[in-house]
This record gives structure tokens, C-alpha cells and sequence, in this order.
């Protein structure tokens, strides 16, 4: 039975206001270690801030429960926090406003920021990449750090649009050249085999975390969590990160967002080879990707002699000219014809300017044309690349494959996209 904690005492009025108890997933909450809140701190003129009290293990507590909130361990970790907040913002870290410890349990008070895993689930955390791998390089600062939990989850956006670390139990400051790792809760899922092995080595020889494979593991898990914020969140297998999961998790996005493809290939050569890039020259080139993805428009595409084809877009779009033969008013078009007044879509397709209708137009006028003519491969590929990449129908798309491979028996492209189509369309069954 968990000891009953009147957090109002821990957070005396004239100092806080507008105190609510919240539900935040996480270990802590889970086992019911730690009382989460919201408030505005008084002092620091009402600002919004974040509340964690861990509750501290009383005499019949549980091995466990000792272990996480143990009077010692609570010390370390406040001396740890304590440190923390006082290397200000040479640290990525959110804004820590208080630090107390009492015969209850330590109280820790952070400013609140917006949680970059509730941006990496909407599809909104695109912008964010280049600053996750610019705010997050470990090996920029003064001070070295090591986060043992980096992830979307642990991190967060702040007012300034910074983003930060705001696990603040999971960050350890260098020690001697090792980083004493006091619980090491981590997802090995979100690390290749090699990485895992090494940390796993390093935890059972108790002499904490060599400040090379801390670099290395820290680095690599902000190279994921960039990603994530263009491919959407890594969801996980129950096992080490294998290429064949990332193939899969990229598979989408493959010769339509070359931001995805320099991000998911990044991992797959630290997978490969455990080499990673500078951050500083992988963010800049990030930075260029998403400046030169931004601010386009549309097109309207018009055909002569034959009025304006309705594909979406922008109103007010230059429009772009395509000569044909005039049909027969009322007859279908020929397969070829319609595949040359569909190849400015295309185009528009794969520059990011064609918006939610033009995508859905352009998908419906591909269905028509491989109905017609069913061998027209190309016009296969393409479907399958709006279903999977833009629409993002693994159903549907699946759908389409099977009757491509019976056209295309033989071809092993089309099997292997068919595969691919059907563990991810397994994956978003489950």
C-alpha cells in the first residue's frame, strides 16, 4: 500500500498555485514511486512548471522500490540534480526551478515545455530535427553528459524552441572518465546489438560507463530520435534494432523525402559499421533539406485544348503547360496519353507541392490507368508510392501488390516491396 503524500505541504501556498495532479506514463507513476503535478510557481512570477515528488521508501518497501527511491539513492540524486541546475544552459536540459529534499522525498520542480513525443505522434515534429541533433550533440558542450534514456519520450521543446532533456533522473555528469549510472533504465530496442552488448558489458562489470561508449550510445539515440521526428515514431519489436526494421521504417519514404532517407541511411551505417557522422555536419545538412522543403507551392496543371485538369494544389499557382492530342469529348483516354498529362503530377509529387486532394486525385486517376492497361509497370511503382508514402494506406497498398506480382510474377522488386508492404500492414494490424 503506498504511503499517503499531501503534496500541498511540499508545495506551500504564497510559493505555488493552481496545483493539479496529472497522469504522465512512466515507470515512476506506474509503480506509484513518484506523484506527478502541474503548477505555476509564484516566485518565478507564476511560471508553468512541471512537478515530480518522489516518494521516499519507508522500512517494509520492496527490493525494487529500494532500489529506485531508497533515502540513499535519493541523496545522489538530489547532490546529482543539484549540479545539474547549476551548470544553467550550458547543459540541454529543461529549466530545473527547485530542488528540495526531505524525510518524505525529493521534490523537483521544472519548468514546463512541450513534449517532443506528442509532436513525433501528430506528425508535427518534422521542423525539430536539425535541433534535436544541434541542442542534443554530447559532444558540443563543455560539460560532458550521458542520458541514459534518450528518446521522444524524455524530451521536450521549450519556449525559446530549444530542445531539451527533461528525464532529468536518467542524466549523469562525468565522473572521473565513467559515468556512474546509478539505475540504468534504458530500451535496448532502440539500440543495434553491438551498442547493446557494450552497454550491457559495461553495466555488469560495475565500474560504470566508459565515457567512449557513453558518447557513443548517447549520440546514436539523438540520431534516432531526429529521425523519428521525420519518420514517426520507432515502435518497438521486443528485440535490438536490426537493419530489417529500418528498411521497413524508411520503406515509405524511399525516392520521395530525401530528409528521410539521409536520416534512416545514417542509421543503417552505424548499424552496419558503428560509424556515425558529425552532428554538426549531419544538422546543417538536415537544416538545408527542410529549408529547401519549405514554402513551395502546387502547381495547377493545364492542358491545351482540352481545359484545365482538376489535380488540387494551390490557387494561384503558376500553371504548367501540357500539349496533347484533343480527345473525343465523353471517350476515355488512352493509358499513354493520361500517363503524359499525369507526369507534371508527378513531378509536383515529388518537389512536396501537391496537397491532400491533388495526392488522392493522383492516386485514383494511377488506379484507372493500371486497370486499362495492367502491364504498365511504371504505373504500378508509382501507386504503390502514393499509398505507401503519402496516404499512407498499408491495406490498401498491399492490396495493390497483389495483383502487381501477378502481373509480375518474376519480378523480385515487386516481390520484395510486397513483403515489406505486408509485415508493415502486420505491424499496424497489431
Amino acid at each position: 500500500m503506498a504511503r499517503k503524500i499531501d503534496l500541498a505541504v511540499h508545495l506551500p501556498g504564497g510559493e505555488w498555485a493552481d496545483i493539479q495532479i496529472v497522469s504522465v506514463p512512466g515507470m515512476m507513476a506506474q509503480h506509484n514511486w513518484a506523484i506527478l503535478a502541474r503548477a505555476r510557481w509564484l516566485r518565478g512570477g507564476g511560471r508553468a512548471a512541471f512537478i515530480k515528488f518522489i516518494v521516499k521508501a519507508d522500512a517494509g518497501a520492496g527490493s525494487s522500490t529500494n532500489l529506485h527511491t531508497a533515502a540513499p539513492r535519493l541523496e545522489h540524486l538530489r547532490d546529482r540534480l543539484t549540479a545539474i541546475k547549476g551548470h544553467g544552459s550550458t547543459l540541454p536540459v529543461v529549466p530545473i526551478l527547485v530542488v528540495e529534499l526531505d524525510a518524505e522525498g525529493l521534490l523537483v520542480a521544472m519548468a514546463e515545455v512541450r513534449p517532443l513525443q506528442s509532436l513525433i505522434e501528430s506528425g508535427g515534429a518534422r521542423k525539430y530535427a536539425a535541433r534535436v541533433l544541434f541542442d542534443l550533440d554530447p559532444t558540443a558542450g563543455h560539460v560532458p553528459w550521458l542520458h541514459f534514456d534518450l528518446c521522444g519520450r524524455n524530451t521536450g521543446v521549450a519556449e525559446d524552441g530549444r530542445v531539451v532533456l527533461i528525464d532529468l533522473e536518467s542524466l549523469y555528469l562525468d565522473d572521473a572518465g565513467d559515468y556512474d549510472v546509478t539505475v540504468p533504465a534504458w530500451k535496448p530496442f532502440r539500440s543495434p546489438v553491438h551498442l547493446v552488448r557494450d552497454v550491457q558489458m559495461a553495466l555488469a562489470a560495475g565500474v560504470g560507463v566508459p565515457r567512449a561508449l557513453a558518447e557513443r550510445k548517447t549520440t546514436f539515440e539523438v540520431l534516432l530520435t531526429a529521425a523519428e521526428c521525420v519518420l514517426g515514431p520507432l515502435r518497438s519489436r521486443g528485440r535490438a534494432l536490426d537493419r530489417v526494421a529500418v528498411e521497413v521504417w524508411l520503406a515509405p519514404f524511399i525516392g520521395v523525402d530525401p530528409l528521410a532517407e539521409l536520416l534512416g541511411n545514417t542509421i543503417l551505417a552505424f548499424i552496419d559499421h558503428g560509424t556515425l557522422p558529425r552532428f554538426a555536419d549531419l544538422a546543417a545538412e538536415v537544416e538545408r533539406l527542410l529549408s529547401h522543403q519549405e514554402g513551395t507551392v502546387a502547381p495547377v496543371v493545364v492542358v491545351e485544348n482540352a481545359g484545365t485538369v482538376p489535380i488540387g494544389g494551390v490557387a494561384g499557382a503558376p500553371a504548367i503547360a501540357v500539349s496533347v492530342e484533343p480527345q473525343v469529348v465523353g471517350a476515355p483516354l488512352v493509358p499513354s496519353v493520361e500517363r503524359q498529362l499525369l507526369a507534371p503530377m508527378g513531378n509536383a509529387l515529388r518537389a512536396g507541392r501537391l496537397d491532400w486532394e491533388g495526392i488522392r486525385g493522383y492516386g485514383t486517376a494511377l488506379a484507372r490507368i493500371v486497370e486499362i492497361d495492367r502491364r504498365d509497370r511504371e504505373a504500378w511503382d508509382e501507386l504503390v508510392l502514393v499509398l505507401v508514402a503519402y496516404e499512407k494506406d498499408a491495406a490498401r497498398a498491399l492490396e495493390v501488390l497483389n495483383k502487381a506480382v501477378v502481373e509480375f510474377p518474376d519480378d523480385p522488386e515487386m516481390l520484395r516491396m510486397r513483403t515489406i508492404v505486408a509485415n508493415w500492414a502486420m505491424d499496424k494490424r497489431r
